[in-house]
């Protein structure tokens, strides 16, 4: 049965050079879960990766809960030397087993050489940009 929806959209432009996990600014959904609930998580990203070029160029990102990965995607960027690429990329992932109370969901990010940018809900079309979506249901 459906119990609801929480969303998020990134608000401004990010960009990450760290070579070990970041936050994401801006990118951490609080919810409240009731008893027996599951959550269906998609997160949906378009990024622009640049830096050395080749092979190898990667962006990790991961989603957690409560300060724990439970999905994650890399993301490689084979091509030219610092030649800007973009890339869509997305994580889906169900999260069932849940005590009742407030959760935190957050992404994080790193690169092992150049840099990556996400683009903001304000300047893309809609599916454009980075977004965590919350579908919460009991099974």
């Amino acid at each position: 049965m459906y119990k609801g929806t929480d969303y998020l959209a990134l608000a401004t432009d990010q960009s990450v050079t760290s070579t070990t996990l970041v936050d994401i600014p801006g990118m951490s959904l609080s919810l409240t879960t009731t008893p027996g609930e599951v959550l269906l998580v998609t997160v949906g990203a378009v990024g622009t990766g640049s830096g050395p070029g080749g092979a190898g160029q990667n962006l990790i990102l991961d989603l957690l809960l409560d300060g724990v990965v439970v999905a994650g995607t890399l993301i490689e960027c084979d091509g030219i030397a610092n030649a800007l690429q973009s890339c869509v990329f997305s994580i889906m992932t169900r999260i069932a087993g849940l005590l009742p109370g407030v959760h935190t969901l957050k992404l994080q990010w790193r690169v092992n050489q150049g840099s990556w940018t996400l683009n903001a809900a304000t300047k893309k079309a809609l599916g454009h940009h980075c977004e965590i979506l919350v579908e919460r249901v009991t099974t």
